[in-house]
């Protein structure tokens, strides 16, 4: 995920062509885990004195089912990332997008999933504590 700036010049544009381990991500926690490899696809290019990097990548994730908590993968993808930084901040003329990969994952990543894709087979389970379907009304306590 490093590219040198040098490589840029004279309009060259870099290719990002690739499959990452999802180590780098260093998410690791009971209701979100990066278990898959990352696709990313996109370009690297010199627009002036700014470095521009343009993607799409996808992964997989896992998070405990809504209804019965068992583990439950979620596709998710971000496209037409585009994240741009001035080459006099990159002192070591090495550009590693692999924060900006990061950052745009975990802002997609789902807050919750259901397993089945939403036909959880407990959802069945829940009707006792449902009225009429719908969550029953809160009691107000004095």
């Amino acid at each position: 995920m490093k590219i040198y700036i040098d490589r840029l010049r004279d309009g060259h544009i870099e290719r990002i062509d690739g499959e990452y381990q999802q180590d780098f991500i260093s998410v690791n926690e009971n209701s979100l885990s990066f278990n898959a490899p990352i696709t990313a696809k996109g370009e690297i290019y010199l627009c002036d004195d700014t470095i521009v990097v343009h993607f799409d990548a996808s992964t997989h994730v896992t998070l405990p089912c809504i209804v019965c908590n068992d583990p439950t993968d979620v596709v998710i993808a971000v496209k037409d990332v585009y994240v741009s930084e001035n080459i006099s901040n990159i002192r070591s003329r090495v550009y590693d997008f692999s924060s900006e990969l990061r950052e745009a994952l975990l802002l997609e990543a789902p807050s919750f999933a259901e397993c089945n894709n939403g036909s959880c087979p407990h959802r069945d389970d829940m009707k006792k504590f449902m009225v009429g379907g719908r969550c029953p009304p809160t009691q107000s306590v004095m």
